[in-house]
């Protein structure tokens, strides 16, 4: 995943919270998983957090996703998400 590092991150400093490298990580296994919008890639990534560690480093301790979006998630049995074991 080294390749990952030649993309030009554009993003406006002060408003990073994850690396680029670390989004695109999570975006392609979550969407390789299944997940078809936002929330899915959310869970995805905060259910899948040790083994995406193995690929990305995920410095920032905050959750993926800022404020409280558990009234509008699915539980992950109502959704097509596959899951690594």
């Amino acid at each position: 995943m080294d390749w990952m590092e030649y993309i030009e991150d554009v993003r406006q400093v002060g408003k990073v919270c994850h690396k680029l490298k670390d989004i695109l990580v999570i975006v392609l296994f979550a969407t390789l998983a299944d997940a078809d919008d936002w929330v899915e890639i959310a869970m995805f990534a905060q259910v899948h957090q040790e083994y995406l560690r193995k690929y990305i480093e995920l410095e920032n301790k905050k959750a993926f996703v800022k404020g409280d979006f558990t009234q509008t998630m699915k539980s992950p049995k109502q959704t097509r998400i596959k899951y690594i074991s």
